[in-house]
């Protein structure tokens, strides 16, 4: 997961743009503005939620906002390559980010 603070871009594939969000919200602001991108790569050994496999997918909610990878049918180790985003303003005292697989 990354977040790029408002103003500034995300076109280098190495993190110096990109900033730690818990070390941003360490810093006092009261509200960051930016764009947050999450990647959701692959999940393994999952529970089968019949008697031999599952159709999993991912969601991942912040406050105010949710997202979700697509389902991939039938398996335990499902590969997503899944990168979703949105623009933000997140309070300081947030509760950071919920990883949840169906």
């Amino acid at each position: 997961m990354k977040f790029v603070p408002a103003g500034e871009t995300d076109d280098q594939t190495e993190p110096p743009l990109i900033m730690d969000l818990e070390a941003i919200l360490k810093e006092g602001a009261e509200l960051i503005k930016g764009q947050l991108v999450v990647n959701v790569h692959h999940a393994k050994n999952l529970i089968p939620n019949d008697s031999t496999t599952s159709d999993p997918y991912c969601v991942v909610t912040w406050p105010g906002e949710k997202i979700s990878t697509g389902v991939i049918k039938k398996t335990l180790n499902p590969i997503w390559k899944f990168t979703g985003g949105s623009k933000v303003s997140i309070p300081k005292n947030v509760q950071l980010f919920t990883f949840t697989l169906f």
